[in-house]
């Protein structure tokens, strides 16, 4: 799924910062100390709609301050997407996202295949 939103970062750019994020806090921590990480790899990327709040988010009413910026919730649905992937643990505890062994192989290929395509890198 992509952003719905004209104007916002593509919901797939953040398949890399997300296993970077992880690798980087050891493989496993809170979502939002992930999507900390992810805010700051991708400080260059994202957009001013980006930053926007997503009203139309239907669990808004259960989501807490700040979790419903458009990025945070862009990196959300590729983090769920990942754990379909296998990727991403789905065994983990609830607000937990960890890196499978099949994740960390994804991320070191994306690196290797790094030096080579610019378009796929990464602050």
């Amino acid at each position: 799924m992509e952003s719905y939103r004209f104007g916002c970062t593509p919901v797939s750019a953040y398949r890399k910062p997300l296993l970077r994020a992880l690798m980087e806090l050891g493989g496993s921590a809170h979502k939002n100390k992930v999507f900390d990480r992810v805010g700051a790899i991708m400080k260059d990327t994202l957009t001013e709609d980006d930053y926007q709040k997503n009203h139309e988010y239907p669990y808004s009413r259960r989501v807490r301050r700040g979790e419903h910026i458009q990025w945070r919730q862009n990196a959300a649905w590729q983090s769920h997407k990942m754990v379909e992937e296998g990727l991403l643990k789905s065994t983990s505890p609830k607000g937990v996202l960890e890196i499978t062994e099949a994740g960390r192989l994804t991320f070191l290929e994306i690196m290797a295949s790094n030096t080579s395509s610019p378009e796929t890198e990464q602050p």
